[in-house]
């Protein structure tokens, strides 16, 4: 599910998260909105840095 903006109408957004030959690196994949973006994960699978879009502060303090 995903939000339209400005509408915020929901909408239904088909996603696929995979692994990546990458360590510690995850793909997404959205389909209906024709974007990819490559994620960094720590050991735990928890989110670093998600392509520019997020970044995780002070990860190496966990």
């Amino acid at each position: 599910m995903g939000i339209e903006v400005p509408s915020l109408r929901v909408i239904r957004s088909d996603q696929v998260y995979d692994s990546s030959p990458t360590a510690g690196k995850m793909r997404y994949t959205s389909y209906g909105r024709d974007f990819n973006a490559e994620i960094t994960v720590d050991s735990r699978g928890i989110v670093i840095d998600y392509s520019d879009l997020a970044l995780r502060p002070d990860y190496n303090s966990v």
